[in-house]
């Protein structure tokens, strides 16, 4: 179990309970004053929760939505490197792209900001973006064209269902717009 513990109160806890529960994961807690027992369990499991969250929001395709820049193509293909706008969300390496009409454009392999590669660009960021996949821009994408990032579906359902709180209203209505592309059935 996850939240395994031992809430010991006025009691002395002898090394061989300690070692035991040290082999099974198991955490003790121990004090003199009851209060003292609860919250540091209560602490504990907050922060053992906390972690699961920020876990998970990590494995999450978050929600993007961005503009190639006009007279900032780089490369034409393999890869594609073009000037973006982050207009909404954020955009990550190997998250995937799609046009506006839901066509598969590729992947994001490598962000640049002033020549500096990152992890992460957010809304309001202007940074170059690496496209993996088939694609020439000039032919299936342009400048001007908006991408979005192709959330899955089922990471969208968890964003909106589980993390609706963590979502800004951008990223709200660029859900939106997927759900509309790609018929959903989500209540956003």
């Amino acid at each position: 179990p996850e939240h395994a513990a031992v809430l010991a109160f006025n009691v002395k806890v002898t090394p061989e309970a300690e070692a035991e529960a040290r082999s099974h994961g198991i955490k003790i807690f121990a004090s003199n004053i009851v209060y003292h027992v609860v919250e540091e369990y209560q602490k504990w499991v907050k922060k053992l929760q906390e972690e699961m969250k920020r876990k998970e929001l990590s494995q999450l395709i978050w929600p993007g939505k961005i503009r190639i820049l006009p007279g900032f193509i780089f490369r034409r293909s393999e890869p594609a490197i073009v000037g973006v706008e982050v207009l909404a969300g954020k955009i990550k390496p190997g998250y995937p792209l799609v046009r506006e009409d839901g066509a598969r454009v590729g992947s994001i392999m490598q962000i640049q900001d002033r020549g500096q590669s990152i992890q992460e660009a957010t809304q309001g960021m202007k940074v170059a973006i690496s496209i993996k996949g088939h694609i020439m821009v000039g032919r299936h994408i342009d400048e001007g064209d908006l991408l979005y990032v192709a959330v899955p579906e089922q990471h969208a359902r968890t964003l909106v269902t589980k993390y609706r709180s963590e979502l800004n209203t951008d990223e709200l209505e660029v859900l939106r717009d997927l759900s509309r592309k790609f018929k959903w059935l989500l209540a956003i």
